[in-house]
């Protein structure tokens, strides 16, 4: 949602955001668009959320357990993004995402290779999302070590 609104008003403003991010100017993505997107990612993980939850506190059944385990449902969310950024083929904005891609691995690698306005950009994203990331991390070993099994 952010990126969305620094190009709508980057380009209300009319500055130049695919010169300065180092885009590829036939491939970049519209404000409408991204916000779009996001839009559809916050769509899927209410979604989720309302499912799981429905499931977990209410005791309505929306998915069979037998089908899915109800611990499970937030997994496969998290799955089927991480699948989704790393799709290799031309659907979703391909170039976009490896660009968001590439811009990370730089920000993993600053102390070695050259800073750019873009990097320094994305790294400033990813300082914002620490108390997300460490969620996720949360998440990862969750379900890697198998402690939803023992759920309720």
């Amino acid at each position: 949602w952010l990126f969305a609104w620094v190009a709508k008003m980057s380009v209300r403003y009319r500055v130049n955001y695919p010169f300065i991010l180092d885009l590829d100017p036939a491939t970049t993505l519209h404000w409408k668009e991204i916000f779009t997107l996001g839009a559809y990612w916050c769509s899927a993980w209410l979604w989720t959320y309302c499912i799981f939850t429905l499931q977990v506190k209410h005791g309505v059944i929306v998915i069979s357990p037998n089908l899915i385990p109800t611990a499970l449902i937030p997994c496969i969310f998290m799955v089927v993004s991480l699948l989704s950024a790393f799709c290799p083929f031309n659907i979703m904005y391909r170039h976009t995402r490896w660009w968001i891609l590439r811009q990370v691995g730089e920000v993993m690698c600053s102390p070695f290779v050259a800073v750019t306005f873009a990097s320094n950009f994305i790294g400033d994203y990813l300082t914002s999302l620490v108390k997300a990331l460490i969620d996720v991390q949360f998440s990862i070993c969750f379900y890697a070590s198998g402690s939803w099994r023992t759920l309720d």
